[in-house]
């Protein structure tokens, strides 16, 4: 079910914001003033697939900030199908591609607000990121798209961190 189609109107959501909105700050706005939604700071999609652990840290969550939904920036169709995959197997309620961080360093490397001028690779990224949500709905693993053992124990302790007992219930995340 597509969360969105749920939430009350006028929606409150905590927007994305980088260097602010990490889990212990949604965490202490949750317990004090619950947003409809609540985003992830953004997470480049390179540092889920090949980065080191701790900059996976920007992907934590609680229970409590449901719905949650994951930022993700970058410029590679490749690197957001598969970081889709990590998404959905971390539980996440959706998926937001960031196409607007304005920052110079973001947009002048074609990421962020930098696919306005590439539309073509945009559309190609969003086709991507769809695909590799399908596959994962459909019971692909994430060993069986690319990742190496050793990447995918990373992203259960990751899971274990934010609560997760078991696997994540395979189904089609908004985009």
């Amino acid at each position: 079910m597509n969360f969105w189609l749920s939430l009350p109107r006028p929606l409150i959501g905590l927007s994305p914001m980088d260097g602010v909105t990490d889990a212990c700050f949604r965490s202490v706005v949750a317990r004090q003033g619950k947003p409809d939604v609540s985003f992830t700071e953004f997470t480049h999609v390179h540092d889920i697939c090949h980065g080191p652990e701790i900059h996976l840290e920007t992907l934590l969550y609680s229970e409590k900030e449901r719905p949650i939904v994951a930022q993700l920036y970058g410029k590679d169709p490749n690197l957001f199908y598969l970081a889709a995959q990590v998404v959905c197997e971390l539980g996440f309620d959706g998926l937001d591609i960031n196409m607007g961080c304005p920052s110079k360093s973001v947009a002048s490397s074609g990421s962020g607000a930098g696919l306005i001028r590439t539309p073509e690779l945009a559309r190609s990224i969003m086709q991507a990121t769809k695909r590799g949500i399908e596959d994962w709905a459909g019971g692909q693993t994430l060993e069986q798209a690319g990742f190496k053992p050793p990447r995918v124990a990373i992203f259960e302790r990751l899971n274990q961190r934010c609560g997760q007992i078991g696997p994540t219930p395979r189904r089609r995340l908004p985009l």
